[in-house]
């Protein structure tokens, strides 16, 4: 299952992670961690891997006391937005993975006090792991735009707002 799971949202971290600096490796063990590897019933019914409450301007909808989201690309740049806060300057700095998981640990994130353990532990799960043949959420791997994610996302909207 976590296998799965950091292959499917290893795309949607490298968003996140180009708009921030946090490292991939601490963005998905964060994510597995905050989901249970996406099987949370928020990142199910909201696409909320991360655990963002509502207050967040990037919802797309609430979901109780949580942000909701349309698409998980949606959820990763909202999750950007939230690491770019002040806050989490010295996560976004740190420049390292041990260094980025020091830090989330004295941020507001890590509301329990082994929060960081546990992301750790996530982390460590990453070891070995091959990301080669994943590709990017809107290209193929190679830069060529992947028109069926495209066309999925598009479609969506659309359904959003004409249904």
């Amino acid at each position: 299952m976590s296998n799965q799971f950091y292959s499917d949202m290893y795309p949607y971290a490298k968003i996140s992670s180009s708009l921030t600096g946090i490292p991939v490796e601490v963005i998905l063990g964060q994510w597995a961690l905050e989901s249970n590897y996406g099987q949370s019933d928020l990142a199910k019914r909201a696409n909320n891997f991360g655990g963002i409450k509502a207050s967040s301007k990037g919802k797309h909808f609430t979901s109780g006391q949580y942000a909701g989201y349309l698409t998980k690309t949606a959820f990763a740049k909202d999750y950007a937005r939230v690491m770019n806060l002040p806050y989490y300057d010295g996560v976004r700095g740190a420049g390292t993975v041990e260094g980025a998981l020091q830090e989330l640990g004295k941020s507001p994130y890590a509301e329990d006090p082994s929060y960081i353990t546990k992301v750790a532990s996530k982390v460590k799960e990453l070891t070995g792991m091959d990301f080669s043949n994943v590709s990017d959420v809107l290209t193929d791997g190679e830069g060529k735009i992947n028109f069926v994610g495209w066309a999925l996302g598009l479609f969506g909207v659309w359904w959003l707002l004409f249904r």
